[in-house]
C-alpha cells in the first residue's frame, strides 16, 4: 500500500488529518533509536505477548499503517523497520488500541545476523510484514 500513498490516488481525509502526527511520531522514534538505550523505548510487557486476539484490525488501524509506511519512505531520515514499528507503538498505545511488538533475526549468506521488527494487532501484523517466513522470533 505504501508505493500508492500520495501517489495514484487521493488520499481520504482520515490519511490526510494523520500525516503531522505520523511525521512527528517517525522523528521521535528515529531520535529514540540513534540516541537512546532500546530498554527506553521498548515497553515492557507489550513485545512478544502470547495472547493474540483473533479479530480483524480496526480501519484505524489499518489507516494509521497507511500512512506510517506510506511517510516513512519519504521522510528525510531513514525510517528503519524499529523506527516504524515505535511510531506506530505511540500511536495504537495512544488511541488504547491493543498491540503487540515482535522482534526477530536471521542469518543472511554471509553469516551476519539480520534483525527485523514488526508490529501486529490481533493476528494480522500491520507493520513489517515483509518476508516473515525468513525471521525467528527473540522471545
Amino acid at each position: 500500500m505504501s508505493k500508492h500513498f500520495l501517489h495514484k490516488r487521493k488520499l481520504s481525509s482520515a490519511e490526510i488529518s494523520l500525516i503531522p502526527e505520523t511525521f512527528f511520531h517517525l522523528l521521535m522514534a528515529r531520535l529514540k533509536v540513534t540516541f537512546l538505550p532500546s530498554k527506553t523505548y521498548i515497553p515492557e510487557g507489550v513485545k512478544n505477548t502470547s495472547a493474540v486476539i483473533r479479530n480483524e484490525p480496526s480501519q484505524d488501524c489499518k489507516t494509521i499503517a497507511a500512512v506510517i509506511n506510506g511517510l516513512a519512505s519519504r521522510t528525510p531520515w531513514r525510517s528503519t523497520c524499529l523506527v516504524k514499528v515505535i511510531a506506530a507503538h505511540s500511536m495504537l498505545a495512544r488511541r488504547d488500541i491493543p498491540h503487540s511488538l515482535h522482534f526477530g533475526v536471521h542469518k543472511n549468506a554471509s553469516e551476519k545476523f539480520i534483525a527485523h521488527a514488526w508490529l501486529s494487532v490481533g493476528d494480522k501484523v500491520i507493520i513489517g510484514g515483509e518476508n516473515l517466513d525468513n525471521y525467528v522470533e527473540i522471545r
